[in-house]
């Protein structure tokens, strides 16, 4: 009844898909009904962003889900929990600190005067022009999006480290012409 509910609203269809696989749901809930809002106040002071941290919640205890037959026993399973957060967390502060490191070469919020930003975007246009579509496409996604790599990939269906080529790539281009 659950999935059909979410998947009518739209909201949570991912999460009522694998709550209906899961065998064990009623351990799955107490888990959640028990850790959850410790989960979200340890994502909130690592990530320093509501709803950051309400998004990482979603991903461990997604991650749980899938690893419902492989769990720790019930005495190590706050520690575990924790750890998968703690990792998921520093994972998406390093993801913030690349988008951030790199972004500014194609944005143009910090430029002077309306002038300089409209030679910066013909530049950052005719730039991503030269570049094949799948490249467009990663640099669109990342810069213009904001999206972390991992998300770029799963939307493009290509590996991780292919975006990461294609970044490379368009840096390379980007110090090339400065």
């Amino acid at each position: 009844m659950f999935a059909k509910r979410s998947a009518a609203r739209g909201v949570g269809a991912e999460w009522a898909v694998v709550r209906a696989r899961s065998p064990q749901s009623a351990e799955f809930e107490q888990l959640y009904a028990d850790y959850s809002a410790q989960i979200a106040a340890h994502c909130a002071r690592l990530l320093r962003d509501g709803p950051s941290a309400e998004d990482a919640t979603q991903d461990v205890f997604l991650r749980v889900r899938r690893h419902a037959g492989r769990l720790p026993d019930h005495s190590q399973i706050r520690p575990w929990l924790f750890r998968v957060a703690t990792n998921h967390c520093l994972n998406e502060l390093r993801s913030r600190a690349v988008r951030t490191r790199y972004a500014p070469d194609l944005h143009h919020e910090h430029m002077r005067d309306q002038e300089e930003s409209i030679t910066a975007r013909d530049e950052a246009r005719r730039l991503l022009a030269r570049l094949p579509k799948r490249a467009r496409e990663v640099a669109w996604l990342t810069f213009v999006e904001g999206m972390p790599q991992c998300e770029v990939a799963m939307t493009l269906g290509v590996s991780r480290r292919t975006v990461v080529t294609h970044l490379s790539e368009l840096r390379a281009q980007v110090r090339q012409t400065a």
